[in-house]
């Protein structure tokens, strides 16, 4: 992982790596759907620096992965269950109160 203390910055890792403007790679990143975690594993540096950089440039990212599989997730389940309409305002939060 790269941090403050090394000697290039992002501007310079991305244009010697592909040969682009920072600018420019945040734009093919949002083209291509990544997300702020996938940009940011690509060229080794932390999410947090890369959505400093997509701010500064006025660009935004996918918030999620584009490779999580939500079909089999608890998401999805849940999801899956309140579009079904089993739970409503009324029971979503109900508890059985128990008298002593």
């Amino acid at each position: 992982m790269i941090n403050q203390y090394t000697q290039h910055t992002l501007s310079q890792i991305i244009q010697t790596r592909y040969g682009k403007t920072i600018f420019d790679f945040l734009g093919d990143c949002r083209k291509n759907r990544l997300s702020y975690k996938e940009a940011a594993l690509l060229i080794g540096y932390t999410e947090s620096t890369i959505r400093k950089y997509c701010r500064k440039y006025q660009i935004t990212l996918n918030k999620l992965p584009t490779n999580i599989n939500t079909s089999d997730s608890l998401y999805h389940n849940l999801l899956s269950s309140l579009q079904d309409c089993r739970f409503t305002a009324q029971n979503a939060l109900y508890k059985k109160w128990l008298h002593t």
